[in-house]
């Protein structure tokens, strides 16, 4: 039988550091920081400092808002995009998939955490 998850998380070895709330991909069975065009799982929840640690993402699916961490400012209330790093901004491109909606709190600086409500992206879909 195949194994089943309804918690909205789960655990994988990381193939590297990886910092916290950082949108993630499965790579060999291992995670690995998402590049813009890369739809990725999740984000990681805690911040990884080596290759071959356990580490739990937040995945896509789970209910309730996400946190990621953003590559520029960003406005309350947008639509966020992946980008390179991992991360997230409010700039459409023609390799990124579009994540979900900022919520309340604007992103002032890159790096600053932001909360957003994300799409399901189970489907492909680009922009």
């Amino acid at each position: 039988m195949a194994q089943f998850n309804d918690t909205g998380t789960k655990a994988f070895p990381v193939s590297g550091a990886i910092g916290r709330y950082v949108r993630v991909k499965l790579s060999s069975g291992s995670l690995a920081v998402a590049a813009v065009g890369d739809r990725g799982i999740g984000v990681i929840r805690d911040p990884a400092f080596a290759a071959g640690e356990v580490h739990t993402v937040l995945l896509y699916t789970k209910p309730g808002t996400l946190p990621f961490v953003a590559s520029k400012s960003i406005a309350a209330n947008v639509a966020i995009y992946s980008t390179a790093s991992g991360q997230v901004t409010d700039t459409s491109a023609a390799t990124c998939f579009l994540l979900g909606t900022n919520l309340l709190t604007a992103a002032a600086n890159a790096g600053d955490i932001i909360e957003a409500l994300p799409l399901s992206i189970s489907n492909g879909a680009n922009t």
